[in-house]
């Protein structure tokens, strides 16, 4: 009989565990939960594997009513593609989703001996920025459009205006790439930018990546960490709830949680990785198990009258149901359509996003294709709305003619943060994107009279 759940038995460091039902851990994590979030739900601190459902994750955790949601690396990185290593020999670099990212080092090495060793680089992004001004082909792609060019270069869907009309590139682009990866085949090697993964179609795009025979390079060392868990373990931090995520038994945190006085409750599919911290363990499938424990909380949406799941079948209903009620997909399951994909809001057309400010960068401009500009009546210098359905920011205008006609962007977070959602937790501590590529704006002109 597999066990269902672990509790400790023993001190916190000295790994000894007793089996337990699953209906007894039930009632023991719904206590300790309960209390907490009585008591003041950022008590609470949610740690994320990158194997797991962040987004489920992201939507229990506002339920909850926690804003302290993190994930094993980057929250970017969530959702990245597994590195691999199979290659001889490169000739060809796809890079998608632009630059190495901050602590890709190991990354830009070895595009560097790629590059000198004669490999082409295609790039595909929104803006021509980091590799992208390197590349000896860019690709101007909408953002959150790679899931569709993916699928292309697959075989998956076909190579027609009707596909690709949405993407920013033409059916000739894309012609090109499809013979390019066919040319190259077996000497590929991909390069997995935050781009890819920031969107909420991340973790689709990242499974499509891992179809591809190619390496993959990630955009940032995947042994990096951007928080010391001593820092997430202050006084107000009460509970950890770790989902598949090995974050909080690297080297450099496992001295402060042998210290940690709160409660720590481990969801994994590998439980004996919690053996030495957690003091309760939930054996299984960890999306199952965290639908089944917000039942028991009374969290919205995962919770009927009567205390019961609306997921009947778990995780694979909450999928299913999630798909019916958004055109983006939740990350389960691999079975891709057409209008999953994220689309174009005629309203509010354009993706707003935001690249790493540099020294002395002007976050009060907002950048705009001149092409576009020209078309809407706009001008260089303009002051213009940035609006979302109920919010809007001034800006000046500032004009590019390397980048997707249906994006615009900022230096830094500071000037779409504002436009977000009130306590939205997604937000990446390393690039500072404010909304993972998925917010979508409207840009007018200020009239004198506003």
């Amino acid at each position: 009989m597999a066990v269902e759940a672990l509790i400790r038995s023993g001190t916190r460091s000295g790994g000894e565990f007793i089996p337990i039902g699953m209906d007894e851990a039930l009632r023991t994590a719904t206590m300790w939960l309960s209390e907490i979030r009585h008591q003041g739900a950022n008590e609470l601190t949610m740690c994320v594997g990158r194997q797991a459902d962040f987004h489920l994750a992201s939507d229990w955790a506002q339920k909850f009513g926690t804003t302290n949601l993190f994930a094993d690396r980057a929250l970017s990185v969530a959702n990245a593609p597994t590195p691999r290593h199979e290659n001889t020999e490169t000739s060809l670099v796809l890079a998608f989703g632009s630059g190495t990212g901050r602590g890709g080092k190991d990354t830009q090495g070895k595009l560097a001996l790629m590059r000198k060793q004669g490999a082409k680089i295609i790039s595909v992004n929104p803006v021509k920025s980091g590799l992208s001004t390197l590349a000896d082909q860019w690709l101007a792609i909408r953002p959150g459009a790679d899931m569709a060019v993916l699928q292309v270069l697959l075989g998956q869907q076909p190579c027609n205006y009707h596909q690709l009309a949405d993407t920013g590139l033409s059916v000739l682009d894309m012609e090109r790439l499809v013979r390019e990866v066919e040319a190259h085949q077996g000497k590929i090697t991909i390069i997995a930018g935050r781009g890819i993964f920031s969107h909420a179609n991340g973790s689709h795009t990242s499974a499509l990546l891992q179809q591809f025979e190619a390496d993959i390079l990630p955009a940032a060392d995947h042994t990096n960490s951007p928080y010391n868990m001593a820092n997430m373990l202050d006084d107000d931090c009460e509970a950890l709830l770790c989902m598949n995520s090995a974050m909080l038994w690297h080297a450099h945190s496992v001295p402060a949680l042998h210290e940690y006085e709160g409660r720590i409750i481990a969801l994994s599919d590998h439980p004996e990785g919690f053996e030495t911290c957690a003091d309760l363990v939930f054996c299984g499938k960890a999306e199952d198990n965290l639908i089944t424990l917000a039942a028991r909380l009374g969290l919205e949406s995962f919770s009927d009258a009567e205390g019961n799941s609306p997921y009947a079948s778990g995780y694979a209903d909450y999928c299913e149901q999630a798909a019916k009620a958004s055109p983006i997909p939740a990350p389960a399951s691999l079975e891709l359509h057409p209008q999953q994909h994220i689309e174009p809001d005629t309203n509010f057309p354009f993706h707003a996003i935001s690249q790493k400010a540099h020294e002395g960068a002007n976050r009060a401009v907002v950048f705009m294709n001149a092409n576009k500009a020209k078309f809407l009546g706009l001008a260089s210098k303009d002051i213009v709305w940035v609006k979302t359905a109920d919010k809007k920011v001034q800006a000046v205008l500032g004009l590019m003619n390397d980048m997707n006609e249906n994006t615009v962007w900022s230096w830094g977070s500071t000037l779409f943060s504002s436009l977000m959602p009130k306590d939205t937790p997604l937000r990446d501590p390393t690039t500072g994107q404010p909304a993972w590529f998925d917010l979508k704006v409207a840009v007018e002109k200020v009239v004198i009279n506003d």
